[in-house]
């Protein structure tokens, strides 16, 4: 049997897997991007979880509307 490890869960670089909350097992592809914006905003979010961060930012150039805020 495979292991199966937390970078797995996380998707890809571009389109990463959110593992908490209401957004929990969602892609950042089918997430608003208002929210998206305000999570990579909070202090808690950025320290806890810098990788997840820095792919959710990737995603996010990927979305024209993100220019838009």
């Amino acid at each position: 049997m495979a292991t199966l490890l937390f970078e797995d869960l996380m998707g890809d670089d571009i389109d990463p897997i959110i593992p908490f909350g209401m957004h929990k097992g969602n892609y950042a592809s089918n997430i608003d991007v208002e929210y998206l914006d305000w999570l990579i905003g909070q202090e808690w979010f950025c320290e806890g979880f810098a990788e997840l961060e820095k792919r959710i930012v990737a995603h996010l150039r990927t979305r024209p509307e993100w220019q838009n805020l």
